[in-house]
């Protein structure tokens, strides 16, 4: 009877190191799951912009477009701003790693380590509102951690 108890306590001991040696090797790929559903959730989002601006010839502020639904993941999309010629909108997931934006309605989607691409195409206070816009987005990932 003591044997048997040792062996199910060895077991258990087993399974558990095992499943605890896997864990951290799953968190790249949880990591590269959140980003993507900020960055689909903000690829919605602008499809959302477009359909608005069909029938309103305006881009629409967050208040007005219908949002993705992203089953209670903490996605975080805001719209910079808005105008008749255009739109800037973010997001990004708080347990990610990237924040992406849209300068639309013609331009990718970028993550904020790619905005030197669009340093050459604004003006110097939209490109700084922006990088503090970048900053502070990763701020309130990295305090949700």
């Amino acid at each position: 009877m003591k044997k048997k108890k040792i062996a199910v306590l060895v077991t258990a001991i087993l399974v558990t190191g095992i499943l605890a040696a896997a864990v951290p090797a799953w968190r790249p790929y949880r990591i590269r799951h959140y980003n993507a559903l900020a960055y689909n959730s903000l690829k919605d989002v602008c499809t959302a912009q477009e359909t608005y601006f069909f029938y309103h010839k305006n881009y629409a502020s967050l208040e007005n477009l219908q949002l993705p639904d992203v089953g209670g993941h903490p996605v975080v999309i805001e719209v910079l701003w808005n105008s008749e010629k255009g739109y800037m909108m973010g997001a990004y997931h708080l347990r990610g790693n990237d924040v992406y934006i849209k300068f639309g309605p013609d331009r990718p989607i970028l993550s904020c380590s790619e905005i030197q691409k669009l340093k050459r195409d604004l003006d110097s206070r939209s490109y700084d509102g922006l990088a503090a816009w970048c900053g502070a987005a990763r701020e309130k990932i990295a305090l949700y951690r």
